[in-house]
């Protein structure tokens, strides 16, 4: 076991994997250990623990006198829910080979039965080989894949294919701690598994491609969620997420298969879907009568939806696929499954979510895995469609038309929660916004289900709900509204900006007008980013002047109370403020930008610095809060010079101011011996701002005497050598902006005490100077 563990720390280490000789056997030797250390933790001499099933055919005699001997003292063999058999003895062989079709199907086949008997002595499982099994296969999951795609994976596929279904046949036989371990093991395999697969291009390494052992296998896989499921209900255990994540990763894999086989072998993916549809069947029932079998038919029958909508969003064409000997289309068998679930799953489902405050908490637990079912599915219905140039979209069919605009109208209900009755209903409000996301990304056939105009306002009404209310914004509602509002008119712009604006007059108090004001930017800003049309951008136009006014609001200092500096509401504020007023800076086509605005910006940004420099001396340190107001005051400055600098030629004189007190700001803490990283920061930012400047420096180069004499002043008071070098890069672009003529403007303004300093920095300056090749 020592040497066990020494070998094990050295998969851990990358330098193994450098001896590629060694670390490519590291798999099947990794596995052998894992299925001995099974063996050995579940098989005790002492009892009969589990009745032998004999040999496999393609065992050696060696092997079948070794399993005699083993008969004689302690039998080996496996049964969880009276449905299959197993023997460890082909699986460690030297010599093995994999299962063939008869013998998945003896396997799998909860109709061949053969002499069995459960475990009925626990003493006879150790604990700690099991765990010990478990967390070879994790160190085994964490593999280069260039090491798992190393010969033998047909081999390394069968057997942990094989111990998947020992370990699922355990589940119900054990204590619950080893349980845990049971169910670790299987999902650690199928972890394997699905890496295994996804990486493959030979298709003759999976052992169970076979329709008729597929079948077996993915309706085993749905009884063991099933049964999981309920043994977590009654014992209160948490298994069922960790086995449905890894049922996850193998069914994904098994359909990517099925889909890339499906020109030589339609067969495949043909069984997948109508085993899918057998999953489906009978409907489900009302929520009131929900049960585990029916919640893990949802989850089941999402995944699959899931991993179709990953795989035709990464190939676009994927649909069109077409098997030349059956004639048979890729997407004739997606329009059979999305059958499938409009036939028995639709109807239930919507009829859920509409009932949804008639529910008790009790009932409710099992509707937000409904609501990604349906959402995934509309998904992919419209997906389909759209890749494959056929059918009429969403709106096409009146029964979906009506399912979605009353789902629709109900999850908004839930959103908004006007009654309270969902305020700790965290997973069914995620869901439904996971549902409007959804939906604005086919936004095109959701808007023809739901008008554009009644889809505006109502996700509008859930974005200002959560900002009035709780101070946030949900990132999939944006999304939801960045979908819609993109494929909007101009009429739908002109409605958005009365609504935003409509709401915002009416609001009367200080502290309910900054939140108001913070939606209403929020809002405007996703437009600016998301509408491209002529149209739709001249409404934009039309209230950008009163956008930036509440924008510049959002930095007025009467904001910044002194208990919520610092505080990430203020950051927030400042952010979304600056990061609004930058947009429009940069889109001349939204709001031409005179020098009566820039000197408006710029006097805003003054006082934002003045009341950030007052905290700061009251704490004597730089802040996280003051470098950030910082950073947005130089980038505000930095995209003026870029995008107006003609405007700002007209106001330079404020200009240098805001620029004087970004100057002082940065010396903040001179007299420490040590350079802060948030002080080094500010410099390296104003660096960039004094950098920008330069550029225009035939126009500005008579106002940077100023600046020079503030450094000067400085250096008088006293510095550390360290803080003076951070400083240099900004004095050398201020120095490089002066003629001969501000150099001799600053040697008599200067005071006989700062000219030995100013000499100091000249003179690095001139020895950094570029003078030319020649």
């Amino acid at each position: 076991m020592e040497d066990q563990s020494v070998a094990l720390s050295l998969l851990k280490d990358a330098t193994f994997y450098e001896v590629t000789e060694v670390a490519e056997e590291a798999l099947s030797v990794g596995l052998s250990l894992v299925i001995d250390l099974v063996r050995n933790g579940i098989n005790d001499n002492t009892c009969d623990a589990i009745l032998h099933c004999g040999t496999s055919r393609h065992e050696t005699d060696s092997t079948t006198l070794a399993a005699d001997k083993e008969e004689e003292s302690g039998i080996m063999a496996i049964d969880g829910d009276e449905r299959n058999n197993f023997n460890f003895n082909s699986i460690q062989n030297d010599k093995w080979q994999p299962y063939d079709k008869d013998e998945w199907m003896n396997v799998l086949d909860p109709k061949k039965k053969s002499m069995k008997k459960c475990i009925d002595n626990n003493d006879t499982v150790r604990f700690n080989l099991l765990q010990m099994a478990l967390h070879v296969l994790l160190i085994l999951n964490g593999m280069p894949e260039d090491f798992l795609m190393k010969g033998g994976k047909k081999c390394h596929l069968d057997r942990l294919f094989r111990l998947d279904v020992f370990m699922r046949s355990l589940v119900g036989q054990l204590p619950s701690e080893l349980q845990t371990i049971t169910i670790g093991i299987g999902c650690a395999c199928r972890a394997a598994i699905a890496r295994l697969m996804t990486h493959s291009v030979h298709y003759n390494d999976f052992p169970i491609l076979d329709t008729a052992v597929l079948e077996l296998f993915l309706k085993d896989l749905f009884q063991y969620s099933i049964y999981i499921a309920d043994a977590e209900y009654d014992a209160g255990r948490l298994h069922s997420d960790s086995v449905m994540g890894s049922i996850n990763g193998i069914v994904g894999a098994l359909l990517r298969v099925c889909i890339e086989k499906f020109e030589d072998d339609s067969g495949l993916m043909v069984t997948f879907i109508e085993t899918l549809g057998d999953i489906m069947s009978p409907k489900i029932g009302a929520m009131t009568n929900m049960d585990h079998m029916e919640l893990i038919k949802v989850k089941y029958t999402r995944l699959v939806f899931q991993k179709l909508n990953i795989f035709v969003r990464k190939q676009r064409h994927l649909l069109t696929k077409k098997n030349e000997q059956s004639g048979l289309k890729l997407q004739d068998l997606c329009k059979q499954l999305t059958g499938y679930f409009y036939g028995n799953m639709l109807n239930p489902i919507v009829k859920s979510i509409v009932r949804v405050e008639q529910l008790d908490t009790k009932e409710i637990s099992g509707l937000p895995e409904m609501i990604f079912l349906l959402s995934d599915a509309l998904r992919f219905w419209s997906c389909h469609d759209s890749c494959t140039s056929q059918g009429p979209g969403l709106a096409g069919d009146d029964m979906v038309s009506e399912n979605v605009s009353d789902a629709f109208t109900s999850i908004i209900s839930i959103l908004l929660d006007e009654g309270g009755q969902f305020l700790n209903a965290e997973a069914l409000k995620s869901a439904a916004s996971y549902f409007v996301c959804s939906m604005s990304v086919i936004a095109a056939d959701f808007c023809e289900c739901v008008t554009q105009g009644s889809a505006l306002t109502k996700i509008l009404n859930v974005m200002r709900q959560r900002f009035i209310s709780c101070g946030i914004q949900d990132a999939l509602i944006d999304a939801a509204f960045s979908g819609i509002i993109l494929l909007a008119g101009g009429r739908e712009i002109q409605m958005v900006n009365q609504f935003l604006l409509g709401n915002l007059s009416a609001v009367e108090k200080l502290s309910a007008r900054e939140r108001e004001i913070l939606f209403v930017v929020h809002c405007f800003q996703t437009m600016l980013l998301v509408v491209k049309g002529r149209e739709q951008r001249n409404e934009l136009s039309s209230v950008a002047p009163k956008m930036m006014l509440l924008a510049l609001e959002l930095l007025a200092p009467h904001y910044q109370k002194k208990d919520s500096i610092g505080s990430g509401i203020l950051l927030h504020r400042l952010d979304m403020g600056t990061q609004c007023i930058l947009h429009l800076i940069k889109m001349n086509d939204v709001l031409s930008l005179n020098s009566q605005d820039v000197s408006l910006i710029l006097c805003q940004v003054n006082a934002l610095l003045s009341q950030s420099q007052k905290h700061q001396d009251e704490f004597q340190c730089d802040t996280a809060a003051n470098v950030k107001t910082f950073t947005l005051c130089c980038t505000l400055v930095s995209s003026l010079l870029k995008q107006h600098p003609k405007q700002l030629y007209g106001c330079a004189s404020v200009l240098f101011c805001v620029l004087s007190t970004l100057w002082k700001h940065a010396m903040h803490g001179m007299h420490h011996q040590q350079v802060d990283i948030l002080a080094s920061q500010k410099r390296y930012e104003l660096t960039r701002v004094f950098e920008a400047l330069s550029i225009h420096k035939q126009v500005f180069k008579k106002h940077v005497v100023g600046l020079l004499l503030i450094l000067i002043d400085a250096l008088e008071k006293g510095v550390s050598p360290s803080i003076k070098q951070s400083l240099m890069p900004s004095a050398f672009s201020l120095i490089d902006m002066c003629s001969k003529y501000e150099l001799r403007q600053l040697n008599i303004l200067m005071s006989p005490n700062g000219r030995p300093f100013f000499s100091t920095i000249f003179e690095a300056y001139q020895k950094l100077q570029y003078k030319g090749q020649f």
